[in-house]
C-alpha cells in the first residue's frame, strides 16, 4: 500500500508542475536542462552548447536580452532569480524603476510584453496594490523555502505541496 501511496504523491507532483513558466521554458528543457539561471543565457545563444538542436523563439530571444542587460539588476533587486518565472515581474513591478541601471531600464521597455493596463484598486504610496503585495510576498516565501530553489520552481503553486510533499 505504501508504494501505491508514492506513486499517487508522483503523479500528484508531476500534474502540479508549471508549464512555459518564463518565455524561454521550453527552450531552456530543450537546449539546457542541468544549467543554473545565471549561465543560461550563454547556453541558449550558443548552438554548440544546446544538448538537443533548438530553435529560439522572439519572445525567448527578448527574454534572453532582458536576463544579459539586467544581470546586476537582478543580482542586487531579484535575488539572483535569472530566467525564473518571478524575473519580469521583480524588475517590472517589485523593483522601483529608478533603482534599475539605464541599461536594463531601456531594455526592459521594448524586452517585456505589453499589457493593457487594468485598474486593480487603490495602490499605496509606492503604487504597489494589494495583488502585487500578495504577489511579492508569495516570491518571497519561494526564495526563503529551505529547499532548494530548483525545485521550488519546479513545483510551481503552493496548493500542490501538500499532496507532493506533506
Amino acid at each position: 500500500m505504501d508504494g501505491f501511496r508514492a506513486k499517487r504523491s508522483l503523479v500528484w507532483c508531476l500534474l502540479c508542475l508549471r508549464v512555459a513558466a518564463h518565455p524561454c521554458e521550453q527552450e531552456v528543457q530543450s537546449a539546457c536542462p542541468d544549467r543554473p539561471g545565471s549561465e543560461l543565457a550563454r547556453c541558449l545563444k550558443d548552438k554548440s552548447e544546446h544538448e538537443r538542436p533548438t530553435d529560439i523563439t522572439s519572445a525567448c530571444a527578448d527574454f534572453i536580452a532582458l536576463n544579459v542587460a539586467c544581470a546586476d539588476d537582478i543580482v542586487k533587486s531579484c535575488d539572483e532569480a535569472f530566467f525564473s518565472d518571478d524575473t519580469s515581474l521583480c524588475l517590472s513591478t517589485w523593483t522601483q524603476p529608478e533603482d534599475l541601471s539605464p541599461k536594463c531600464a531601456g531594455v526592459l521597455e521594448w524586452a517585456l510584453p505589453k499589457h493593457e493596463a487594468v485598474e486593480e484598486g487603490p495602490t499605496d504610496e509606492l503604487g504597489m496594490s494589494e495583488k502585487d503585495y500578495a504577489d511579492k510576498r508569495e516570491w518571497q516565501a519561494l526564495a526563503a523555502s529551505p529547499l532548494p530553489r530548483d525545485l521550488v520552481l519546479l513545483l510551481g503553486e503552493a496548493a500542490c505541496w501538500p499532496q507532493c510533499c506533506g
